[in-house]
């Protein structure tokens, strides 16, 4: 959507009768961060899948991401499956799935000075797993993630002015934190 509300006249849905002029993809779960890469203008989502299926995607214009119909997570009740594939070429693959249960919460891309060595990576909040994850999205593949151990449930991050970083922990004791580059 254009920042006054309009629908773009290039959204992929717009002459489509019946759809939502404004869906940009679908097949989703439950989006939880959106970032927009400013130098690569790639678009990211992570999102809460059921039970150990919690994703990181790169939206693309017009694309099905599947939910419900492949899926690697499964039923918080009882365990079961909720769909038996995990894939399938009718669908846009997540570029990491997280099956130990990341519950992401906010995300950022990072673009700050003082962590020279993660500029345009991924920074995903992540609440059951009490951490920040940097994840490096290189080409088509993720090639690596690290784990920032905060010890409480992270709400998101922000970046500083002078590039270093703030995350926001939630619950009644939630805090604001400072990550220096010297730390």
């Amino acid at each position: 959507m254009k920042p006054d509300g309009s629908v773009p006249d290039d959204n992929p849905f717009i002459d489509m009768k019946g759809a939502q002029p404004e869906i940009w993809s679908f097949g989703h779960r439950n989006p939880q961060g959106l970032a927009i890469d400013p130098e690569t203008k790639v678009v990211w989502s992570n999102e809460h899948g059921p039970a150990a299926g919690d994703e990181l995607n790169r939206l693309e214009k017009g694309a099905n991401f599947g939910w419900p119909r492949v899926t690697f997570g499964r039923d918080y009740r009882d365990g079961s499956n909720i769909s038996f594939k995990i894939a399938d070429p009718e669908f846009v693959s997540p570029i990491l799935a997280w099956i130990d249960t990341h519950a992401p919460g906010g995300l950022t891309v990072y673009t700050g000075k003082a962590f020279p060595q993660w500029r345009g990576h991924l920074l995903s909040a992540g609440l059951v797993t009490q951490d920040l994850r940097v994840i490096d999205p290189e080409g088509d593949a993720l090639t690596g993630e690290q784990r920032i151990v905060i010890g409480e449930r992270v709400r998101d991050s922000e970046i500083g002015a002078d590039g270093t970083l703030y995350v926001i922990t939630d619950g009644p004791q939630g805090r604001l934190l400072r990550i220096d580059p010297d730390q």
